[in-house]
């Protein structure tokens, strides 16, 4: 057995008393003869959890129903990691300007700096955003109707580099 299957073992087993209410019975209100009158207090309302196997059954659901999240950031993470890989494949490609650069933070995981004049001659593109689309290849839906998208907006500016395209 893995240790990967020993430790979901472990948590599902620990995790088999989350609804059971291990908390002492709390005192609502008194009564004049100094005797006490205490309500269990529970998680999910009694009418769902008539006995801690049900409790038991409504944790498994939803434990088991969160794990979707974790499944499809699992299906993208091999597609992330590509665009992650052909950004850095990007920094040595196309015709840069040297000069003064825009100071983009580490924390961008760009491969480089870029520099002003680049992301200048960018901007100074002078098609609209409507004769990028109408002159650009039109790869989804979204751009068959009119929106902009990148591989438009990248066939737009193809003179400029590669990588400021991407970072505007």
């Amino acid at each position: 057995m893995s240790r990967l299957s020993i430790f979901c073992l472990c948590l599902l087993l620990a995790g088999g008393n989350a609804f059971v209410n291990t908390r002492p019975n709390l005192q609502l209100k008194k009564s004049s003869h100094n005797t006490k009158t205490t309500k269990a207090l529970n998680v999910i309302p009694e009418a769902f959890t008539d006995t801690p196997e049900t409790a038991r059954t409504y944790f498994y659901i939803w434990f088991f129903g969160g794990q979707g999240g974790a499944t499809v950031a699992l299906g993208q993470f091999p597609k992330q990691f590509s665009k992650f890989k052909s950004l850095y494949d990007m920094s040595d490609e196309g015709p840069t300007a040297a000069g003064e650069t825009v100071g983009l933070s580490p924390l961008c995981l760009y491969p480089r700096d870029i520099c002003k004049a680049d992301v200048d001659q960018v901007l100074s593109n002078k098609l609209s955003v409507e004769q990028m689309v109408e002159k650009g290849p039109k790869p989804n839906y979204l751009s068959e109707k009119g929106y902009l998208c990148f591989d438009s907006f990248a066939d737009a500016n193809k003179k400029c580099d590669p990588l400021t395209i991407r970072a505007v």
